[in-house]
Order: structure tokens, then sequence, then C-alpha cells
């Protein structure tokens, strides 16, 4: 059975299920496992050039994080989280990278409002979230649910399909392994950055 939880939308309350796997995809394991490679896939910076993730790998460790657009509570709150530890991060050797499905204006916004200090990537066919096997879509319910507070994603995703990615966090080494994960099909639960500290300072 799919579980309900409340999110704050503006002044509203949103109900929807926090597991938003449709029915048919109940039984499916999202991500990739430890210790394989981290896969390549080509995403868009937000002037529309490409930028292949193999190249972003090539810099040193990175902290991967997909999120589902700045129209999500739960999405801007770990963005917000993750702004407090850039500094953590870089001081630790790595570099944080964020993914999302949303249009590059919305991008854009999102990164101005929040002023943030990571880079945000828009992955427009969801290469990346494929690659990572995230990518689910949205139920003919959840739609209607998301549609009667003014969500669509038809309008905020690139591909103009109700689409999102499985929120997730990957550490990936300098050498292109994957060495620490967090999927969860619970949008509310996201990765805590203590712990992606943590798994950086053992790549030492």
């Amino acid at each position: 059975m799919l579980r309900r939880t409340a999110m704050v939308l503006g002044l509203s309350a949103l109900v929807v299920p926090a597991f938003l796997a449709s029915a048919d995809e109940d039984e499916r394991t999202f991500g990739i496992e430890i210790g394989e490679p981290a896969p390549e896939a080509i995403v868009e910076d937000v002037e529309g050039e490409a930028v292949e993730l193999v190249g972003i790998y090539e810099q040193g460790p990175t902290v991967l994080v997909f999120y589902r657009g700045g129209w999500c509570p739960y999405c801007n709150k770990q963005l917000a989280v993750w702004q407090e530890y850039v500094g953590d991060v870089e001081s630790a050797g790595a570099q944080l990278v964020m993914i999302t499905p949303e249009k590059p204006e919305y991008i854009e916004k999102t990164t101005e409002e929040g002023e943030y200090g990571f880079t945000i990537y828009c992955d427009p066919e969801f290469a990346a979230a494929d690659a990572f096997n995230l990518r689910f879509s949205l139920s003919d319910e959840i739609k209607a649910k998301y549609k009667d507070y003014g969500i669509d994603l038809g309008t905020h995703n690139v591909n103009g399909q109700w689409e999102l990615p499985v929120p997730a966090t990957f550490v990936i080494s300098a050498d292109g392994e994957i060495v620490w994960s967090h999927v969860d099909e619970d949008y509310t639960v996201r990765a805590d950055p203590k712990d992606v500290l943590a798994a950086l300072r053992e790549l030492d």
C-alpha cells in the first residue's frame, strides 16, 4: 500500500504518496550498486551547452545529487542544507554537483533565489537519470493530485513528460567509482550531508 505524507506548498497542504513509483514499478529497485563505475551521460548547463559527466568525474571526487525540481519543497530544503556544506565538501577535496530534469529558466530561478554556490545541470531527456537507474513515470492518480495543487511537470520538465528521478545522492571517487549512495523512493527522505562527508573522508 502506498504511504501518504503531507508537504507544505506555499500556504496549502499537499497530500501525495511518499512512494511515487506507479503500481507496475512497485517491485523495482532503483539506483546502481556501490563499486560500479559511475555511468557516462550528457547533461546541459543553463546555457544549453552539453556537459559530459565523465568530464566532471575527471575533475576529482564528486558528490552527485539528483533532485526533482524547484517546485518541490523537500528539494528546496535539501538544496538549502547542501549550501551550508559546500565549503566542507570542497575542503574534503570534492565537488558538489546537482542534476534535475527542470528547464534551465527554473534552474536559474532556483539558483538565484537560493544564492547557491554549487552547479546545477539540466537533464533534458533523463539521460543521466536513466544511466543511474532513477527515472520513473507518475501514475494518473498522482498526476491528478499534482495538477490539483498547481504542479504541472509537463511545463517544468524539459521533455514535457510526467516523469521524475528518484531523489538520490552518489559519492564518486576520483577514478570514477561509486563508493557511497543514498537512493530512496520516499521523496521526503534525503541523504544526510554528514554521512556524505564521512564517505568523502574515507577516500583519503
